[in-house]
């Protein structure tokens, strides 16, 4: 609630989408509440769901994708459910993420088992160092679509990277996904404030390994 909150009044946001670890209750409970309060933008239901080659966003859905499965497989699950998928900070070194070998056997695949987009901005330390070097093997070999995400642990990082796109809605971000129109975008923010929000963000990352 105070999330929703947050966005309403602190945000310019026309969509979000709650993606937390493993779990789609969180989702589904934000999209409830945004519809019964009226709230002007858009919820999409997701998680982060966390395959064997590194996590994974699952957006458009309404059941939770499996765990532990490789990536390919959970995309394979995720679109037959009619959703779209984003590998998650590909190719950082601070956050369970996709490497560049087996993002490239991935992507190589084509067909249902290949994601959506790639997530080339995210708001924090986590985001810092990968983003030039996923760009440039996305415009030179993967060519998909591209996003931003807040990748937020607390309030004040939503909003602090972000997704452009045509339009306003939910359906219209699922569109410039899957046309490959999306653009990833950052507020300008120092390394030392990113460096001090981490770390509120690296003992959640350190009990998330210890899970796995």
């Amino acid at each position: 609630a105070k999330l929703l909150d947050y966005v309403e009044r602190e945000t310019n946001l026309d969509v979000i989408a709650i993606t937390d670890h493993d779990t789609i209750a969180p989702s589904l409970q934000a999209r409830e509440l945004a519809q019964s309060h009226g709230f002007r933008f858009d919820v999409i239901v997701g998680m982060e769901v966390s395959t064997l080659d590194g996590y994974l966003l699952a957006l458009y859905i309404d059941k939770a994708v499996p765990g532990d499965l490789p990536m390919a497989r959970a995309v394979e699950l995720t679109h037959a459910e009619g959703g779209l998928c984003i590998a998650c900070h590909p190719m950082s070194w601070l956050a369970g993420s996709i490497g560049q070998g087996r993002l490239d056997r991935i992507m190589s695949l084509g067909g249902d088992g290949t994601p959506d987009a790639l997530e080339l901005m995210i708001a924090g330390i986590t985001g810092r160092g990968y983003t030039e070097r996923a760009r440039h093997l996305n415009e030179k070999r993967y060519k998909v679509a591209e996003v931003g995400s807040s990748g937020a642990f607390k309030l004040e990082d939503v909003g602090k990277t972000y997704t452009l796109f045509p339009g306003r809605t939910a359906a219209d971000l699922k569109q410039a996904i899957l046309e490959r129109t999306s653009q990833a975008e950052r507020a300008k923010t120092s390394l030392t404030a990113e460096i001090l929000g981490s770390f509120q963000f690296l003992p959640r990352l350190w009990r998330r390994k210890e899970d796995r």
